[in-house]
């Protein structure tokens, strides 16, 4: 059951008026058990809770938060929604579903949880078949995931084909009309259910097996293998046997490959779990008859100040409340506030589980051979586990003939435990070392999925010759480009680490002695051409403008030149009291001078040098482009500029109708007058001065 109320105060009200409506809403929340949806101004939902009694849990969100994540939740919230279900296990069955369709803000989510795949057993088609999915859709299938590994999946796939032969294709099977089988089944990847060659119970115990195999129950399922191959073997269904006999070799092989780390061969998941600033990584590790059978990793969008029980109760119900496999047992590492419920949810869920595999395999119980049969098939290989089974039919026959009334309590009693899942926290023992061992593989995948910013060679080098206290990321690069003092340009270039940030550079036009916009100190210092006066006044502008628009200064600052452009250099920031090492590189020596009055020379293959030399070039470059484009300009001013009456529009029109000042040389003055605004007397007078000796 929803329960709404009247549109909220539009954002424009204030935050004292969205609060009081807030509240409002709060006291008028049901006192039972549900979800509630908390949204912003523009009715979005930032975050989806459950609660047992929806109202207690929604007065906390009205009181002082001393969490900056709550704070910060409160500030936007200006509605909210709730939906009453029958019991809080509904509430955290639609919690999770409504936190995956709606994607809240503010909630703990793992990343891409969508695209996690999932292999899917068809249990609910006469000969089921199995396939990679990533649609939960509920359709009586059996899900085994989800699988944050491809080649992890593509393992147990592989397994299922070559192991059990069980069918990948989609066809419409009838066991009334066999069909021609396809290439899995001519490469023993299926066992050809379409050709009507295997009966629905052998099929259905080959579906069985594959549900214990891709439950990490492989020692039970060895057992199991091995007694119907040695039954095979006594009714001399050769075929059969052999067919049973790869299947044990393939799962001694894989039993090979898993590590025991557990002497009790309880089901169970150990989660560890790894912290950053912004992001968390959860590993589990599926651990089944006391093998470690599958290890997954859980990136997750979670804040630091989110407490680890909230991380943890949603990689619990993300990962477990949609597989099939669900252990007897998880381990965390801290306890989660939700526990009870979860612990109520998985068990029925396992046991809606272990009783639909139960019913699926009563179709099989027949075909099953007893004790008997298999010690007349082979005496000399007969096992502790066939004694073992006969010795609890004898037990349970002697028990029919007393109390059947008491076994059936035991046996139901028993059923329940399988049942139930419990969520601990371990203090001590194996269980600790194992949530050790998971969180360190958690805080590898940490590293791996936020790595630390990499700094090239050439900069952490260039600190080295340097003796830099820190490496310099920010470098700047400074050149002067000028025609006798005439067009003078100066350019800045800014790398950051090796790579240039062409967003960053920066040009600047040299104004020279007397202009009314030099800083101070710079307008009695360009009495004529003087590239290191020039340098000085390009850097004290640079300067002054990163510091008005509180933009960080460079780590390091190259000029080209040597000495006496080092010194302009200096003299510029000194003006600013600003700290930098400035470096001068000539061109013909590659020699670097530093600040400190070092002359340092480094080999010529040094990665610091080429870092330096393309800095260098790259400022020249930049320079002389924007100087020849100033150089051009004026020429063809120059020129024009002669002819007296005649002003910028009518410049600007020749150009244009000739295409270039070439073209207007070769014009004569009659082709000229023809332009618009000409005249003869005007059309002669940019005649004789374009042709002027």
């Amino acid at each position: 059951m929803k329960t709404r109320s009247a549109s909220p105060p539009s954002p424009g009200h204030s935050t004292t008026k969205s609060l009081d409506y807030f509240a409002t809403k709060v006291a008028c929340a049901p006192e039972s058990p549900g979800v509630y949806l908390l949204k912003d101004a523009r009715g979005r939902v930032v975050y989806v809770g459950k609660a047992r009694v929806l109202r207690e849990r929604l007065k906390a969100y009205t009181q002082p938060q001393e969490d900056p994540r709550l704070r910060s939740l409160v500030s936007r919230v200006k509605d909210l929604e709730t939906i009453v279900t029958r019991t809080e296990v509904e509430a955290l069955v639609l919690e999770e579903n409504l936190v995956k369709f709606k994607k809240p803000r503010y909630n703990v989510r793992m990343r891409d949880d969508k695209r996690y795949p999932y292999l899917k057993l068809t249990t609910a088609e006469p000969f089921p078949r199995i396939f990679v999915t990533r649609n939960l859709k509920q359709d009586g299938s059996v899900f085994f995931g989800p699988y944050t590994s491809a080649r992890e999946l593509r393992k147990a796939l592989r397994g299922v084909k070559r192991i059990f032969r069980l069918r990948t294709c989609k066809r419409e099977l009838s066991e009334d009309r066999p069909t021609r089988p396809c290439l899995n089944f001519e490469v023993s990847r299926c066992s050809g259910p379409c050709t009507g060659r295997v009966t629905p119970e052998q099929y259905a115990q080959q579906v069985k097996d594959v549900i214990a195999f891709l439950s990490g129950r492989s020692d039970e399922l060895t057992e199991q293998v091995e007694q119907r191959m040695w039954a095979a073997a006594k009714t001399q269904d050769f075929e059969v046997a052999a067919g049973l006999r790869d299947q044990l070799i393939a799962l001694r092989e894989i039993r090979k490959d898993q590590q025991a780390v557990l002497q009790d061969k309880t089901s169970r998941d150990v989660i560890g779990l790894a912290r950053g600033d912004k992001a968390a990584v959860a590993v589990l590790f599926r651990i089944r008859e006391g093998k470690i059978v599958a290890r997954e990793e859980y990136p997750l969008n979670a804040s630091r100040n989110v407490p680890d029980s909230e991380v943890l109760s949603t990689v619990v119900r993300s990962v477990h409340t949609h597989t099939h496999d669900i252990p007897e047992e998880i381990v965390l590492p801290s306890p989660i506030e939700d526990a009870d419920v979860l612990e109520a949810l998985l068990s029925e869920r396992r046991g809606h589980a272990l009783n639909d595999v139960t019913l699926r395999s009563e179709a099989t119980e027949s075909l099953r051979p007893d004790a008997k049969t298999l010690r007349g098939a082979c005496p000399e290989r007969e096992s502790k586990t066939l004694r073992c089974a006969q010795g609890d039919k004898e037990q349970r026959a002697q028990g029919d003939s007393g109390s059947s009334a008491q076994g059936d309590d035991e046996t139901e009693a028993s059923r329940a435990r399988t049942r139930k899942v419990v969520i601990r926290v371990p203090e001590r023992g194996e269980k600790v070392r194992l949530l050790e061992l998971a969180r360190a593989n958690a805080e590898k995948a940490l590293v791996e999925l936020a790595p630390e910013e990499r700094v090239p060679k050439a900069n952490r080098e260039l600190a080295e010759l340097l003796g830099l206290p820190t490496v310099p990321r920010l470098i700047e690069g400074v050149d002067i480009s000028n025609t006798q003092g005439t067009n003078a340009v100066g350019s800045i270039v800014v790398f950051k680490d090796d790579r240039p940030t062409k967003q960053m550079y920066r040009l600047f036009k040299i104004r020279g002695a007397g202009h009314d916009r030099n800083p101070p100190g710079i307008s009695d210092r360009v009495p004529s051409p003087d590239d290191c006066a020039m340098m000085e006044e390009v850097l004290v502008r640079r300067v002054r403008g990163l510091l008005e628009k509180n933009r960080p200064l460079p780590d390091l600052v190259l000029v080209d030149g040597g000495k006496g452009q080092l010194s302009a250099a200096v003299r510029a920031y000194g003006q600013f009291d600003a700290d930098i090492p400035i470096l001068g590189l000539a061109k013909r020596t590659d020699t670097l001078y530093y600040v400190d009055g070092r002359e340092i020379t480094i080999p010529a293959t040094s990665p610091a040098l080429k870092l330096l030399k393309r800095i260098r070039d790259e400022s020249h470059r930049y320079a002389i482009t924007f100087h020849r484009k100033l150089r051009g300009k004026k020429m063809v001013e120059s020129e024009l500029d002669r002819v007296r009456g005649l002003g910028p529009a009518r410049k600007k029109a020749l150009v244009q109708h000739f295409g270039s000042l070439d073209r207007v040389r070769l014009a004569t003055v009659a082709e000229i007058a023809k332009v618009k605004g000409f005249g003869p007397a005007l059309a002669d007078k940019v005649f004789q001065a374009l042709h002027r000796a």
